[in-house]
């Protein structure tokens, strides 16, 4: 079973199956997309030498049978995929819960048959479907300390343990991808923090001494790569401050192993890194 359903950037909502305006016939597209593989000849060998390749912009194609009222249906279906517009399709199945962005590329009807079929081409640029929930590990958690029967001695009781994780595996999902990495002070005196990818043997640091309450954001996705200080009321851009040696931080496919640090008061940061997983196919 799966569920299929689309909204634009008008605010139509509409659920395409199990719904009173249409029945879906097929879904082209869900597969792993094409790649174009770029090779070249060389003289007095045999074959060719692999020089790059990259993949395609995916092509989703919905074919649709819509219900009766068949002209109000029609309507509903033709507010929905506007041609041109913007339209996100959100995808579950029994093992992927996901969204893709595209545009409405063409929008077709025969309007004088008895059953009225639409089919609906939709191009997507960023070609991998997104995972709905993110990948978020923590670096500081909280055990529970706190049971029952209890009684509260004259010293005192603890109702929780704080600890700090320095190590921890992140899944990044089928495509290697960026993330979003949060470090944030609890103390003055935090200098040069750093982040870690041990799987790629990457890392990221930030020349910079924060202070209590600061906040240092960096993106490492395609085409939103940025570094941000939020310190007060006040955000500004420090990508300045990047420091010799960093990179832009990928996650491999499936399981990366991430650290931190910092030149001093690495105890006394929060550090949050968030992956929205890349899916190949449905």
């Amino acid at each position: 079973m799966y569920t299929l359903r689309a909204v634009n950037e008008y605010g139509d909502n509409l659920t395409l199956t199990d719904c009173d305006v249409c029945e879906v016939i097929h879904i082209y597209g869900l597969n792993p997309p094409g790649a174009s593989i770029i090779t070249s000849k060389i003289a007095g060998s045999d074959g060719e030498v692999f020089n790059s390749s990259s993949v395609e912009m995916r092509n989703i194609v919905i074919e649709l049978s819509l219900k009766t009222p068949i002209e109000k249906n029609r309507q509903i279906i033709n507010r929905l995929f506007r041609s041109k517009r913007w339209v996100r399709l959100f995808y579950k199945n029994d093992t992927h819960d996901v969204y893709i962005d595209g545009y409405v590329e063409t929008h077709e009807n025969d309007f004088f048959t008895k059953k009225q079929k639409p089919q609906i081409s939709i191009l997507c640029p960023s070609t991998y479907f997104k995972n709905i929930e993110d990948s978020v590990i923590e670096f500081s958690n909280t055990q529970p300390n706190f049971e029952f029967p209890f009684s509260i001695s004259s010293e005192g009781v603890e109702f929780g343990i704080i600890s700090k994780l320095t190590t921890a595996v992140i899944d990044a999902g089928d495509i290697e991808t960026g993330c979003t990495i949060k470090f944030q002070a609890l103390s003055d005196n935090i200098s040069n923090p750093v982040f870690y990818n041990r799987t790629t043997q990457q890392y990221f640091k930030v020349n910079i001494n924060m202070t209590d309450g600061d906040i240092v954001k960096i993106t490492t996705t395609k085409k939103n790569k940025t570094v941000t200080l939020l310190r007060g009321s006040e955000e500004r851009n420090i990508i300045d401050l990047m420091a010799e040696g960093s990179e832009w931080i990928v996650f491999s496919p499936y399981e990366n192993e991430v650290s931190y640090s910092a030149d001093s008061g690495a105890t006394n940061l929060l550090v949050t890194v968030t992956v929205t997983k890349l899916v190949e196919g449905v």
